[in-house]
């Protein structure tokens, strides 16, 4: 079977929503370097579960930027 291609030029903005991409099929090597900032991801969207447990150390935190909460 052939893979039909669109170029981009004939897709209007907006065109395709979230309900037309099948789950999973965007992945990291579709996303281009620094293209998602943090203005882009919704507060509260990354917990501590979507970060890996050696992945934040010293060297990443600031001078006085964890507190006892008190």
């Amino acid at each position: 079977m052939a893979i039909t291609q669109i170029p981009s030029e004939f897709i209007s903005t907006n065109a395709i929503s979230g309900t037309i991409i099948a789950d999973n099929a965007i992945t990291a090597v579709h996303i281009a370097t620094n293209a998602i900032s943090g203005t882009l991801i919704a507060d509260n969207a990354v917990t501590a579960v979507h970060i890996a447990g050696t992945s934040v150390t010293a060297t990443q935190i600031q001078d006085n930027a964890i507190g006892t909460g008190q």
